[in-house]
Parts: structure tokens; C-alpha cells; sequence
């Protein structure tokens, strides 16, 4: 009966229209070496079966018509099922980058994230205490912040708590939102105000992070961090004069500003480093380096202007100004000359008789 044609298709049902209840589809156990990988989403029990799929990138951009395809829909008992999936870049999906599937039917639309599943590591969540240095204490109320940061959290539903001395503290708290670490799990800091009188007073503080499967607590005070002298430094400035080698080869003088037992915790943005010429105050331009790892848990930085070498003979000062908003109280000056520096000497030969 082919001269009939395929007729129209009836579904004969007692279900009401409903939307689709829609599913992440994830790939398991893919590991070839595909610059692709497939993934899906599942959409079930809806009528009629009028439904279209698109897919979005994290970006809420569309990966593209040619990436994405739809399985035709099957009935079962009443309702529809239907099946899309899609092809996005391995190294994307390894990266736990996100995708949207996006299901439109006449009874609403519906969008499930697709996300690469995170596998527990043995690794137990850690907790990190980080303790301000002495001249971190620089407010007109000389109080400086401690740092609570709890990492590898399976889940960001942990709410951190701070003890003085066995007794909550309930003002001065700042707490991050959970902050996804790239490998699935979250990590949430939470810092404290504390007054420079607790804690040379060496009152003890406490850090504590609950929540399902999480209980962690750490206490702490100022002799917990000085037991060895190198957490207890602050912050020095000094300045370094240019090599005699240099400035024979490079008719130029490097003047070194150095900047020493910088916290790991600081803010390279707030420091601001600038060398000035004594005699017409010019500022010269100046090239600062990133932090710098000098081998204690602290870090440091040079910041270098060039001279010609006749300046620098001619017996010009040049004066370093270091500022850092969170670590030192005030600017630090330190001043550069030719005559604080012992000059280099030829050598005297002598002729002895036998």
C-alpha cells in the first residue's frame, strides 16, 4: 500500500501535555587519546512530542549546530524520551569546563548543566592559618587581619567559625563564598580582625570549619608562628650599589632598591617602589620584578633604575621610597651615593730586590 503514503502519526494517550524532566548524560571510562569527547543530556516524560535541543559553552555561546545532534523520540508508557548529545573539546570537558543543554517544548524549556564529574582524591581537606607580620599592624587602630583558608572541600557547604581565647568572635569576619579550585572541589578563606595588643599578648585564637564529613579546627597565637625567628621578620628595605664590572662594560649604573621578607599573603599590587635623583628630584624610571621566593615561606623584590655611569660617578644621591599599603606603616626612604661605597683601586706593584 506505498501509494497511501506514510499517512500522519497518531499517539493515542490519556497523559496531559508536560514538559521534559531533562538529565546530564556523562561520558565514563573514555580514555582515548580524541582531540573530542561525546556528551548528552536526557530528556524524558514529556507530550507532544515537539521537542528541540541546542548547546551552550560556559560562555552561554552556542558550540554549534555541527556539534550537536538529536536521536529520534521514543513512547513509552504515554510519555516521550528523547536523547541529544554533543561533541566538545576533551581538553575543555578535562578542565571541568561547563556546558548548558537546552531542551524547547511547547510546555517549557528546560537547561541541565554538563559538567565533567569530580573523582575524590585520598587528599583530606587542610586547613592554613596566616598570621600578620608585626608591621602589618598599621591602622590608626593598629589591627591587622588573620587568615583562615580551608582547601579541598568536596563541598562548599562549610561555615568557618573564630575563637579568642575559647570565646566566639562574632565581628570583624570576612568569609569567601566557596571558590571552585579547577579540580572539582572548593576552597573558602575567612579572615578575622585582631588588635596588635592580643596578640603580642600572645592571646590564643581559633579557626574552626564544620560541615558534612568536615571538621577541622586549628589554634593558634604569636608564639605559634615565632618559634623559628624567620616568621617573625618584618619587612626591610636596602639598597644595593651597582657592580664597578657593570658599569666598566655597560658604561651604565644599576642602582637596586631591595624589598625583603614580603608575606606570601600580601598584595603585589599595593607596592609601589620609586627612585629619585637628589639634585633636581626627577624620578627614574624604574623596573620592579615580580615576587621573588627568597627561601623562607617570604618573598622579596628588586627595583632597578639605570644611570650613566657619570652620574653615578659625580657623586649624585639617589634615594629609594618604598610604599606597600597592608605592610608597612609608613614609606621607607633609603638613600644611594657614590661615597657610601668604598672606591675600587688599582693595584700597587712593587719591585723587591733578592
Amino acid at each position: 500500500f506505498d501509494y497511501w503514503g506514510k499517512g500522519t502519526q497518531l499517539t493515542v494517550t490519556t497523559e496531559s501535555p508536560k514538559a521534559p524532566s531533562l538529565f546530564p548524560l556523562i561520558p565514563s571510562g573514555d580514555n582515548s587519546e580524541t582531540t573530542d569527547i561525546t556528551i548528552g543530556c536526557l530528556a524524558k516524560n514529556f507530550l507532544p512530542n515537539s521537542i528541540d535541543f541546542s548547546w551552550d559553552n560556559q560562555q552561554n555561546q552556542s558550540i554549534g549546530n555541527q556539534n550537536y545532534m538529536k536521536f529520534p523520540s521514543i513512547l513509552l508508557d504515554g510519555t516521550y524520551t528523547a536523547v541529544s548529545q554533543a561533541e566538545v573539546l576533551r581538553t575543555t570537558w578535562d578542565q571541568f569546563g561547563l556546558f548548558y543543554c537546552k531542551a524547547t517544548h511547547p510546555q517549557g524549556n528546560k537547561i541541565v548543566p554538563v559538567v565533567r564529574q569530580y573523582v575524590s582524591s585520598p587528599s583530606e581537606p587542610t586547613m592554613l592559618i596566616r598570621a600578620p607580620i608585626l608591621n602589618a599592624f598599621s591602622s590608626s587602630y593598629l589591627n591587622s587581619t588573620v587568615t583562615c583558608e580551608v582547601s579541598d572541600l568536596c563541598s562548599g557547604n562549610v561555615v568557618i567559625h573564630w575563637l579568642k581565647e575559647k570565646g566566639e568572635i562574632t565581628t570583624g569576619i570576612t568569609t569567601s563564598k566557596p571558590i571552585p579550585n579547577g579540580r572539582g572541589g572548593y576552597t573558602i578563606w575567612s579572615k578575622v580582625v585582631i588588635i596588635k595588643e592580643d596578640w603580642l599578648s600572645e592571646k590564643k585564637f581559633t579557626c574552626e570549619a564544620k560541615g558534612k564529613n568536615v571538621a577541622l579546627s586549628e589554634t593558634f597565637s604569636l608564639p605559634s608562628f615565632c618559634k623559628d625567628p624567620g616568621n617573625c621578620l618584618d619587612v626591610t628595605v636596602e639598597t644595593i650599589p651597582p657592580a664597578f664590572a657593570d658599569i666598566f662594560t655597560t658604561k651604565s649604573a644599576n642602582l637596586t632598591c631591595k624589598i625583603s621578607n614580603i608575606p606570601p599573603e600580601a598584595d603585589y599590587s599595593k607596592l609601589n617602589v620609586t627612585w629619585t635623583r637628589a639634585s633636581d628630584q626627577k624620578q627614574l624610571p624604574t623596573v620592579m620584578t615580580k615576587f621573588l621566593d627568597q627561601g623562607n615561606n617570604f618573598n622579596y623584590v628588586n627595583a632597578v633604575a639605570t644611570v650613566c655611569a657619570t652620574e653615578w660617578k659625580e657623586d649624585e644621591t639617589f634615594t629609594c621610597k618604598v610604599t606597600f599599603e597592608g605592610v608597612l606603616v609608613k614609606p621607607v626612604e633609603k638613600t644611594l651615593e657614590k661615597d657610601s661605597v668604598s672606591e675600587p683601586k688599582a693595584p700597587s706593584v712593587y719591585v723587591l730586590p733578592p
